[in-house]
């Protein structure tokens, strides 16, 4: 699934025009639209055609919305005709979990009996708690819990009747997985960071709902206000940015990282330690290079950086792959390398490539443990007359390392693309005394 297409557009809108108007603006950056409430009844009681315009006229799925919550029979009827006539377009519709065990193996058992398990058969969704809920509102419902408990509760009920799919707020999603590894979670409520929240509660952003596990996000007015297409573009450079960090773990973890108690493993340091990182299989992966390379190139634009580079070895394959990838791009940086060793012949430099004293630069390095070597590069390069605007590295060991850069540097932007602790695993985390939730 590419990124666009875990982006619903909640179709709040008031009629077909309005909704043409802003799925023409969207162009190819969403993957789906939620009919809902508002929308399906304006199309029934005008007859304007809205979801025939959407199943003729794009390629969008669709996410039916009515949260379907009558009596067993009825919602299992409603789930027949979108299984009939749905024609493979319909992502999913939403059934409540109010209705019941009952209500939702029998809608379940519709989808299948009309459609099979195909994988373009509609998915029934379980509706937890609305997003726009609080422990207020179910005190005053009379419901048990807290809202956390109440939607577990409730998707362990959709996982017993076989539901593949809940809708939850973001702050649900990590133990919704739990119950069942296999849910297709879906977020709605999704704001960019700082948005007005307007009714809902229990909300967060596109990337930190991605992060959460969340396979589908559903976001209105946030895309809706101002330029459609740049808040489209922006929610899918988010998750991109969340999903390439998740397969940089997982590659990091498979060809980079190590981890043994006893014997611990000693550091060029010379210190003992149980994990051990060696970033060169990764950043000499292909798809290693690239994802490292993007990371990179996200986290420079708009900086007005023109060079990349730090010491050999370590520095060089990641500092040309943003080069590469920058060109290609059409904001071309150049690489520079510091060497270990100064050339004693030649122009006698410490510094090989093409850049000129003023340029701003950032400095790379793979891995920060006390940051002794990102500081050679610094210096180095401030020699050249160079300056140095921000420092990123693959894994920050968060050893001390960082806070020695800052205090040598202090105007010095660090980044990491990742942690020791997003690296280590809940159980490794537990066995050298560190908190289980990274």
């Amino acid at each position: 699934m590419k990124p666009k297409d875990k982006i619903i557009f909640a179709a709040d809108v008031g009629s077909l025009d309005e909704l043409k108007k802003y799925l023409a603006a969207f162009g190819n950056e969403i993957g789906a639209v939620k009919l809902g409430m508002e929308i399906l009844t304006h199309d029934l009681l005008t007859g304007e055609g809205i979801v025939k315009y959407v199943l003729e006229h794009t390629s969008l799925k669709i996410m039916w919305d009515l949260k379907y919550g009558d009596i067993a029979a009825t919602v299992a009827g409603a789930a027949k005709e979108v299984a009939k006539y749905g024609k493979g377009r319909i992502l999913g519709f939403t059934v409540h979990c109010m209705s019941g065990r009952k209500g939702l193996e029998d809608a379940v058992k519709a989808v299948k009996d009309n459609f099979g398990d195909g994988p373009d058969a509609p998915m029934v969704i379980a509706v937890t708690l609305l997003t726009s809920l609080d422990q207020s509102d179910l005190n005053d419902l009379g419901i048990q819990g807290t809202p956390k408990e109440v939607v577990l509760r409730w998707a362990k009920m959709a996982a017993e009747a076989k539901v593949p799919a809940v809708v939850s707020s973001p702050q649900e999603t990590s133990d919704i997985l739990k119950i069942n590894p296999d849910f297709i979670v879906i977020n709605p409520g999704i704001r960019f960071a700082g948005s007005d929240l307007g009714t809902q509660k229990r909300v967060t952003t596109p990337g930190e709902a991605v992060a959460n596990g969340a396979s589908y996000i559903v976001m209105g007015s946030d895309l809706r206000n101002g330029d459609p297409l740049v808040n489209a573009r922006r929610a899918v450079e988010e998750i991109e940015e969340v999903l390439a960090k998740k397969r940089l773990i997982d590659i990091l973890r498979s060809k980079s990282y190590k981890f043994s108690i006893d014997p611990p493993f000693t550091l060029a340091s010379g210190r003992k330690s149980p994990y051990y990182f060696n970033c060169k299989p990764t950043y000499l992966d292909p798809e290693g290079m690239v994802i490292i390379g993007s990371m990179i190139c996200r986290k420079i634009q708009g900086l007005g950086i023109e060079a990349i580079g730090g010491l050999e070895l370590g520095a060089v394959p990641p500092s040309c792959a943003v080069s590469v990838i920058s060109q290609v791009e059409g904001e071309p940086i150049s690489t520079f390398i510091v060497r270990k060793d100064k050339k004693d012949h030649g122009e006698i430099s410490a510094i090989e490539g093409d850049i000129k004293p003023g340029q701003k630069v950032a400095v790379f390095d793979d891995v920060i443990t006390t940051g002794g070597s990102t500081i050679r590069a610094i210096e180095a390069a401030q020699a050249k007359g160079l300056e140095v605007a921000i420092v990123i590295v693959i894994v920050d060991r968060q050893e001390g390392g960082r806070e020695n850069i800052e205090k040598h540097f202090p105007g010095i932007k660090i980044v990491a693309l990742t942690l020791r602790d997003e690296v280590m695993t809940d159980e490794q985390r537990v066995k050298v005394g560190l908190p289980k939730d990274k």
